[in-house]
């Protein structure tokens, strides 16, 4: 065995220990990052996904009591956070922030890369992309498709390229491996060909055995859980039945391949992964020994099989994009090199390194830079667009009813149910027009009606927005009998989307009718204003809204006490309030009380 000198490895050592400042670098800013993202932005999807683990928690069953088209393991870790108490977005994240260093981990220690500089600079890129990029395509968010891609990145780094390369790997690392392959269709049913191509391309005469227990173990956990927590019978039908036949009906196998295809011309970018992932391939044929050349061209089909959906299908991509980024050490497979003549120059051997690393040092720093977000309005981007703590209808609802009360939030308004801390008085907790079309023709005894939901438990209050769905489907087009119950036992708040039952008095809990503003804490009192009355002129405020613009129009008469008759001289709209002038002297809040308290005259 040839020595290595001392000096050799020391020259050889500073460009490793140089890669590894920079990947300490790069992870302290990485979880700063993630826990920016803990709040940042809200989406009807991952709120959907939340609200269901609330609703298992409280006793539900899924897909007999909660209508669902997800895969159950979808809901696992939502699951487990809602028994320990009633928790908003940030939280439910946390699983999903952990789980990418477990992918990022997966990456790093994948067999396949040797040199520690290699590795290095490769999880700085990726990891930057996960943390700083996939959030445009809400990939920090508890949804099936980010978990897919968690799962994808696992399976590739430590099972799948290993084994296709020829590594041997821990038998644990299989079993756990095929496991995860498994589990796949248990997020989505449209992920059973990524599944079975995982399977066929890992699995070799020396680790069949230990594959075939991680099979085992993966599908035995994901029957349970679906048997305990949810309905056998109601996975069928809605997950697979609906999915399959209504939302994508008569789609075969070559409307799946022209899928790709549009994907794969569908834009510059698209085009450019399919030649990323095709070079992928060779490289890896190229590595592997003759008997395992196909394997590599099963990779890619692995990571096409995700994009059958076609293109622009954002973050119903995240696994095709997590993928092609579990594949990435495959690009650094190669050793660092150093020139074999040590010349003059002692540092000869540094230098030849650095230039040979330059695009991938640029290329990281760069990312440090990103993660760092010392950019203008990186920072400011993220802390601008946070899910909000509470919305008008939420603040409503919660005015209204008592923690055990239910409530719903129609069409898809799920953020509603976390913001008022209420559950949902309806499987159909949403409602889209696929569910209304399935329940013309149920299947396994699976049915659950929105209509007989709202009419036998009526809950205080609905909102319902009645959006056209994808500008395609109207309301009335499938829910024409959920308006018939609006209409015969709940009134509308003018100008808002929400339904109050008909025997409940808004004005008894402090709320405007019309508005539906608590008016408890709408009146504002400071150096110009004196509960909503103006300090220093005739004037008062009332929320902003089309009754109130009827209402109080120039030249009205307004009793404001016994005696005192104003009339408005002028009206301003300013955001949700509307200010009010009138002749006269100012207002005494101790004779006049409050804005409420006076009267238009006829």
């Amino acid at each position: 065995m040839p020595r290595i000198s001392k000096r050799s490895f020391a020259k050889r050592d500073i460009m490793t220990l140089f890669s590894f400042l920079l990947m300490g670098i790069t992870i302290l800013f990485l979880i700063r990052y993630q826990i920016l993202l803990l709040n940042y932005r809200e989406f009807g999807d991952e709120s959907e996904t939340i609200v269901v683990t609330k609703m298992m928690a409280n006793g539900s069953l899924l897909y007999r009591d909660i209508f669902n088209h997800h895969g159950p393991l979808t809901f696992l870790f939502g699951y487990i956070i809602e028994l320990f108490g009633s928790f908003g977005v940030s939280v439910h994240r946390i699983p999903i922030m952990i789980l990418q260093w477990l992918a990022l981990a997966a990456i790093y220690f994948s067999p396949i890369v040797n040199n520690k500089v290699n590795k290095n600079f490769n999880f700085i890129i990726v990891a930057t992309i996960i943390v700083v990029f996939f959030p445009d395509i809400f990939g920090h968010m508890y949804m099936y498709q980010t978990l897919a891609g968690i799962f994808s990145v696992i399976i590739f780094s430590q099972f799948t390229l290993p084994s296709v390369l020829g590594y041997s790997q821990p038998k644990v690392i299989s079993c756990i491996g095929a496991a995860l392959a498994v589990s796949l269709p248990f997020l989505a049913i449209t992920y059973l060909p990524a599944a079975l191509l995982f399977l066929i391309a890992s699995i070799r005469k020396n680790n069949f055995k230990i594959s075939l227990i991680g099979i085992f173990i993966g599908l035995v956990f994901n029957i349970l859980f679906l048997s305990i927590f949810g309905s056998i019978n109601g996975f069928i039908a809605y997950h697979i039945y609906l999915n399959l036949n209504i939302l994508s009906p008569g789609q075969g196998i070559l409307e799946l391949i022209l899928n790709v295809l549009k994907f794969a011309t569908g834009s510059f970018f698209d085009f450019f992964t399919i030649i990323y992932i095709l070079i992928i391939a060779s490289m890896i044929n190229k590595k592997s020994t003759e008997p395992l050349f196909w394997r590599g061209l099963i990779v890619s089909f692995i990571i096409v099989s995700f994009c059958v959906r076609g293109a622009g299908f954002g973050f119903s991509g995240l696994p095709y994009y997590y993928s092609l980024l579990a594949v990435s050490p495959v690009l650094f497979m190669w050793d660092l090199k150093f020139k074999t003549n040590e010349g003059p120059n002692p540092f000869s051997k540094q230098l030849d390194a650095l230039f040979r690393f330059m695009p991938v040092i640029i290329i990281s720093i760069i990312c440090i830079i990103k993660v760092t977000l010392i950019l203008p309005n990186d920072l400011s981007r993220i802390k601008s667009t946070t899910a909000p703590e509470k919305t008008d209808f939420s603040v409503l609802a919660k005015s209204i009813t008592e923690k055990d009360d239910k409530i719903l939030a129609l069409t898809f308004a799920n953020y509603e149910y976390i913001a008022a801390d209420r559950l949902p008085a309806s499987a159909h907790f949403f409602y889209l027009p696929w569910q209304a079309k399935y329940n013309e023709n149920p299947i396994l005894n699976i049915y659950s009606s929105l209509y007989d939901d709202i009419l036998n438990k009526k809950p205080k209050i609905i909102y319902a927005d009645k959006w056209k769905v994808w500008d395609l489907y109207e309301w009335e087009s499938y829910a024409s009998d959920i308006n018939e119950l609006l209409e015969t036992y709940y009134y509308k708040i003018n100008d808002k989307p929400y339904y109050i039952r008909k025997d409940i008095n808004l004005e008894d809990f402090g709320i405007d009718k019309e508005t539906g503003i608590n008016l408890k804490d709408f009146f504002v009192t400071d150096e110009n204003w004196d509960n909503g009355l103006l300090r220093q002129k005739a004037g008062f405020m009332m929320p902003n809204s089309k009754y109130n613009v009827d209402k109080y129009k120039i030249g009205t008469k307004i009793k404001v006490s016994n005696n005192d008759i104003r009339k408005v001289i002028d009206v301003t709209p300013n955001g949700k309030y509307l200010m009010i002038y009138i002749d006269g002297e100012p207002l005494d809040y101790y004779i006049t009380g409050l804005p409420t308290q006076f009267s238009v005259l006829e």
